[in-house]
C-alpha cells in the first residue's frame, strides 16, 4: 500500500545513509569508501526496493492462486516486519547489507500487497462510478 513512500523514503537521509556505510566501511576496513563506491552502494540501496518489487509481482499470482487474496495479504504482512527488522537493526549489527536485504524485502512486500488488493479495490470502485457520472451530470 506504501509503494511510492516506500520507493523515495531513502531520499531525504541519504547523507546520514552514506556516512553509516563510510562509518562502517572504516571500522571493518581500516579506510573509507571513495565517492564513487560510495554512490554504487547508495544505488543499489535505492534500486534494490524496484528489483523486490519485480520478484514480488512475478510471485503473486501464484500465492493468490494457493492462498487466496485475503490468505495472501495475511500471509505476506510478515514480510514487512521482518525488512523493516533487517533495516531497523543495521545501524546496530553494523550492517550496511542489512539495509539492502530489508529493502528487497519490503519491495517484495509493496507489490505483492498491491497487487493481491488490486481486485478488492476495483470491485469497490466500479460501482461508485455510475453513481459519480449521474452526480456530474446534473448540472
Amino acid at each position: 500500500m506504501l509503494y511510492g513512500y516506500n520507493l523515495a523514503v531513502v531520499n531525504s537521509p541519504a547523507e546520514y545513509i552514506k556516512a553509516f556505510y563510510n562509518q562502517t566501511m572504516v571500522a571493518r576496513n581500516g579506510t573509507g569508501l571513495d565517492d564513487k563506491t560510495l554512490t554504487l552502494f547508495y544505488s543499489v540501496t535505492v534500486s534494490v526496493f524496484a528489483i523486490g518489487g519485480m520478484v514480488g509481482s512475478l510471485m503473486v499470482g501464484i500465492l493468490v492462486t494457493r492462498f487466496g487474496r485475503k490468505g495472501t495479504l495475511v500471509r505476506i504482512t510478515c514480510l514487512v516486519f521482518i525488512g523493516g527488522a533487517f533495516m531497523g537493526f543495521s545501524r546496530t549489527f553494523g550492517s550496511p547489507e542489512m539495509i539492502i536485504v530489508g529493502r528487497f524485502i519490503t519491495g517484495v512486500h509493496s507489490v505483492t500487497d498491491k497487487k493481491s488488493n488490486q481486485n478488492q479495490i476495483k470491485q469497490r470502485i466500479i460501482p461508485l462510478c455510475p453513481a459519480v457520472l449521474n452526480m456530474l451530470s446534473k448540472d
